[in-house]
């Protein structure tokens, strides 16, 4: 079997004002847009990320997909702290404060517009 993790879809309610959202913020490059199908291609370092308004056009049910929920990927960063405190001054919603976790990460979560949650870790 040649499996390989291709991408990571983020829903949203409005594809383009995320995409800004995501290039300001959290520093993904805009790859490319497609307006019929309602989403954009942007990338964190070598990692593919789609940030994507559901529509039916993509098949059944797919409009129904759910926005605003804990995201299943964890971002990284060197200084916790410091970076929580630098998306503070951009006004970025924090869900969760920095604080050492079980496991012995320290890990924060932020809240992009739609209120999805996105995990950052120290390491």
């Amino acid at each position: 079997m040649d499996l390989r993790l291709e991408s990571y879809q983020i829903n949203v309610k409005d594809y383009q004002k995320a995409a800004k959202w995501y290039s300001r913020v959290l520093g993904l490059r805009l790859i490319n847009v497609d307006v019929n199908n309602k989403y954009v291609v942007m990338m964190l370092g070598e990692s593919r990320v789609i940030i994507e308004t559901p529509t039916s056009k993509w098949g059944l049910g797919w409009e129904k997909s759910e926005i605003g929920k804990r995201m299943p990927f964890i971002l990284t960063t060197s200084n916790l702290d410091k970076t929580i405190a630098e998306l503070k001054t951009m006004k970025v919603k924090i869900v969760e404060e920095p604080s050492m976790r079980s496991w012995g990460a320290k890990k924060a979560v932020i809240a992009d517009p739609d209120a999805n949650q996105i995990n950052i870790e120290e390491r």
